[in-house]
């Protein structure tokens, strides 16, 4: 695990990041790097790199620091995790292990429960699948998911990417089917805290359509500049 890195955005989880890098830690990972992407009150965090931005740009955008930040300090592997408490550390190695194998990227998947997140939010992140799936060619089973792992290869791929805030999430599906990068999907368990339960989430049906129109004018834009050089 030496040079596999942790990442984790995070932004106003004063409430959740020290205990969430504790539980990273007891399951043998060191090396983690938190970006705090313009918290309004920026936790004292022990056990892990802290990056800071001085102004909130976004989850996209601190998840990539993250993961150049990493390739710099010589990563192998790449994790990224989210600080809200909601992923399970345990899940990290699961999440590595098809990396041992071929695999360039491994995307994990929440099975929803309707006890736990409103009927909206689960409709939402399918609506989100299904825009996603459309664009890129490739049917995930959550898109949205923060817990992600790469290699050094295809994270160097990932980082590419337009998208600043959560659109981040389905720009590396399109990635992937860009690149041809080969992936995996694992299971993950998610863990329900007050907090996360309670937080204000981006993921919504307003999201879900700005999220495509993103996509659209980026999708266009990328074949508009293909063109332009095929001419010349």
């Amino acid at each position: 695990m030496d040079k596999t890195w942790v990442i984790i955005p995070v932004y106003n989880e004063d409430a959740s990041i020290t205990s969430v890098v504790k539980f990273v830690r007891r399951q043998g990972f060191k090396n983690i790097i938190v970006v705090d992407d313009g918290s309004q009150n920026p936790a004292n965090v022990s056990g892990a790199k802290v990056i800071r931005h001085t102004i909130n740009r976004g989850k996209g955008a601190a998840t990539k620091t993250g993961i150049q930040a990493a390739l710099l300090l010589g990563a192998d592997y790449v994790v990224t995790l989210d600080g809200d408490g909601q992923h399970d550390p345990k899940d990290l190695s699961k999440m590595l292990a098809p990396l041992h194998h071929g695999v360039d990227v491994v995307l994990g998947y929440r099975k929803f429960s309707p006890r736990h997140m409103p009927l909206f939010k689960i409709l939402a992140n399918h609506l989100a699948n299904v825009l996603t799936g459309a664009i890129s060619g490739l049917w995930v089973k959550d898109c949205m998911c923060g817990l992600k792992a790469y290699t050094a290869r295809a994270a160097r791929i990932i980082i590419r990417t337009c998208g600043d805030h959560y659109e981040y999430e389905n720009e590396v599906v399109i990635q992937v089917s860009r690149h041809k990068l080969k992936f995996s999907q694992v299971p993950i368990t998610t863990i329900y805290t007050r907090h996360s339960r309670t937080k204000t989430t981006q993921l919504n049906s307003i999201f879900a359509l700005k999220t495509l129109y993103f996509l659209l004018v980026n999708q266009s834009s990328r074949v508009n500049s293909n063109r332009r050089r095929r001419r010349n």
